[in-house]
């Protein structure tokens, strides 16, 4: 695994911002109320998809700040030694 300064910032510019999938405008009946059924499950899966990846990238993102903040505490504490 490579980190550098750059991977926080990198990690937390991928982040998804929530977006609603395209609706198609239907007149009422079985088969609108099936698709409206699917497309709301549809847009469940893409939100939990965007939820992890998000949740993923700021872990990435946490982790590479916690390893920076470390690597700058150990070098100071090798410069008095």
């Amino acid at each position: 695994m490579h980190l550098s300064t750059t991977v926080p910032s990198l990690a937390r510019s991928h982040r998804v911002a929530r977006t609603s999938l395209p609706r198609a405008e239907l007149r009422d009946s079985a088969s609108a109320a099936a698709l409206r059924s699917l497309g709301d499950r549809a847009q469940s899966l893409f939100d939990a998809s965007t939820t992890a990846l998000n949740a993923h990238l700021e872990s990435i993102a946490s982790f590479a700040d916690d390893c920076i903040r470390c690597d700058t505490r150990l070098a100071e504490a090798l410069r008095h030694v």
